[in-house]
C-alpha cells in the first residue's frame, strides 16, 4: 500500500485513437472548464499547435502541428512523473 495521491488519466482520442471529429476534445474540455475533474491539467494538441502558429504564423502547419503533439507528448510524460492528474483530447 502505498500513500501516494490518486491521478487520473483521461486520453481522448490520443495517436489516431478515435475519429476526428466525434466530439472527444469537446467532452474532456467542457469537463476542464466546469472543473469537473479539478484539479487535473488539460492538455489539448488542437490548442497548443493553435497557440504555435499563432506565434510562428510562416510555420508550416504539418510542422506546428508536430510541435504541438511533441509538446503535448513531454507534458504527459513529465506530469505521470509527478504523479499529476491530466486530461488530454
Amino acid at each position: 500500500m502505498t500513500n501516494d495521491p490518486p491521478v487520473l488519466v483521461i486520453l481522448g482520442g490520443v495517436n489516431g485513437g478515435g475519429i476526428n471529429g466525434a466530439g472527444k476534445s469537446s467532452v474532456v474540455r467542457v469537463m476542464a472548464q466546469a472543473a469537473i475533474l479539478a484539479p487535473a491539467i488539460f492538455l489539448d494538441p488542437d490548442k497548443v499547435t493553435a497557440e504555435i502558429l499563432a506565434k510562428r504564423p510562416d510555420l508550416d502547419p504539418a510542422a506546428a502541428n508536430f510541435a504541438g503533439l511533441r509538446f503535448v507528448s513531454q507534458e504527459i510524460n513529465r506530469l505521470l512523473g509527478a504523479r499529476q492528474s491530466f486530461m488530454t483530447g
